[in-house]
């Protein structure tokens, strides 16, 4: 079960918003545009170099903290209205994949009642000093550890919560800004990918190869460019509505284009589709 909020400090102020879908290029400055851009392309890179799908997590969580200013962070899946962290990671230090994940409730490394109201309330909260505002400033966690910029952000796909990305700097406060948290999503979408497809294909299978019957070289037909456009944004995470943004086309066009690809490369999923591409070179 999801983790219970603190009911003593519910009168305290929170920054959250009722917005769960995050357009970037229509919020960033354009500073913060040339970052997202460089984390998708180093995103896109890491797909293509590595093989093993641990070391693929490991680098994408690298790349999410990098851009996102933090010290550490988990990403939190859920599983059945269960969370679990799956994914730690250290500016200092190397990230540490859970093969199997552990329940929130037993890692108490984390501010465990922030995690637990952003996947309940699906509202991004941002602290800007995490000892001094907000709901979790009474919280044991935030009280033993005193974190400074804390960030928790709902990762959700097609209308449903896969997750929560947690990070935190516990030196600097006010770190983590609004207008960063679309490429943040894009990278934790990806992260989520990843994770689902060890799910799907088993824990010791290479992302790059995936459990065909048979062999399989290039799809039957092939792609359009257009096609090959929002597949590459589909695997960088991004929603329908905002792969309509990007490439400047309506939602229900991206809809067609995506049924198409799919019907070409012989899938019926997100995640499937992701996963031939990569092994068919497309990305």
């Amino acid at each position: 079960m999801l983790l219970d909020i603190n009911s003593d400090s519910s009168d305290q102020p929170v920054m959250l918003t009722e917005k769960t879908e995050f357009e970037t290029s229509e919020t960033s400055n354009g500073y913060s545009q040339v970052l997202e851009l460089a984390a998708v392309m180093r995103a896109s890179q890491a797909f293509t170099e590595e093989t093993d799908s641990y070391h693929l997590l490991s680098k994408l969580m690298s790349i999410l903290i990098e851009v996102a200013g933090a010290q550490r962070g988990c990403f939190v899946a859920t599983r059945a209205a269960e969370l679990y962290v799956e994914q730690i990671v250290e500016a200092d230090s190397s990230v540490q994949p859970l093969r199997g994940g552990i329940p929130l409730n037993q890692f108490e490394n984390v501010c465990q009642n922030l995690i637990s109201y952003v996947a309940i309330k699906r509202h991004f909260v941002i602290l800007e000093d995490a000892v001094t505002e907000g709901l979790f400033t009474q919280d044991p966690y935030v009280q033993r550890h005193k974190p400074k910029s804390v960030l928790g952000l709902p990762i959700i796909a097609q209308g449903e919560l896969q997750g929560v990305l947690y990070l935190e700097n516990n030196l600097t406060s006010g770190v983590f800004a609004a207008e960063r948290l679309g490429v943040l999503h894009m990278l934790a979408s990806q992260i989520n990918y990843v994770q689902r497809l060890i799910g799907y294909y088993g824990s010791s299978q290479s992302i790059q190869e995936p459990k065909f019957g048979g062999a399989l070289t290039s799809p039957m037909t092939p792609l359009t460019e257009r096609e090959i456009e929002v597949l590459q944004w589909m695997a960088a995470g991004l929603s329908n509505k905002e792969i309509a943004v990007r490439l400047v086309m309506s939602a229900g066009t991206v809809k067609v284009h995506m049924r198409n690809l799919f019907g070409k490369l012989h899938v019926n999923n997100r995640v499937k589709a992701v996963t031939v591409a990569t092994q068919l070179n497309l990305l």
